[in-house]
């Protein structure tokens, strides 16, 4: 259990990182394709970390089988 919670806290960090730096990472590609970028306001990105981690949750506790065994 305690692993699931290190590597849901890891990816949301993970996302967090990548979403505050977005500004700076979309100006490389900018000057290879001058394309448009999308701004993805702060409240969506924390709904769909939101939902992501309501999901993680809903599959650990309707589809974790202690008994499963797993074949290394």
């Amino acid at each position: 259990m305690i692993k699931h919670l290190i590597e849901l806290g890891v990816s949301i960090i993970i996302v967090t990182v990548i979403a505050a730096l977005h500004r700076r990472l979309s100006r490389w590609p900018e000057r290879l394709s001058p394309t448009p970028v999308a701004q993805v306001p702060c409240r969506d990105v924390l709904i769909a970390i939101g939902l992501a981690v309501v999901i993680i949750v809903v599959q650990w506790v309707f589809f974790n089988d202690p008994t499963v065994q797993v074949l290394r």
